[in-house]
């Protein structure tokens, strides 16, 4: 599951529930401090990816990585 804006939020809430049910999440938000903290809280399962998705290159990179 690929959760924009999910670093904080309605977003962190769908990352911990999807986590929870065993899928696989990836999480893509502007604040890499933002990130961080939710992957310190989440743990390794989870994917960040930092990413301004309002900028065209910054979404093909994402998906590139």
């Amino acid at each position: 599951m690929v959760i924009a804006g999910g670093s904080q939020g309605t977003g962190a809430s769908l990352a911990e529930a999807a986590l929870k049910k065993g899928m696989a999440v990836a999480v893509i938000a502007r604040r890499k401090e933002f990130l961080d903290e939710i992957q310190k809280d989440l743990g390794s399962n989870i994917s960040i990816h930092q990413a301004d998705l309002s900028d065209a290159a910054a979404v093909q990179r994402v998906f590139q990585e």
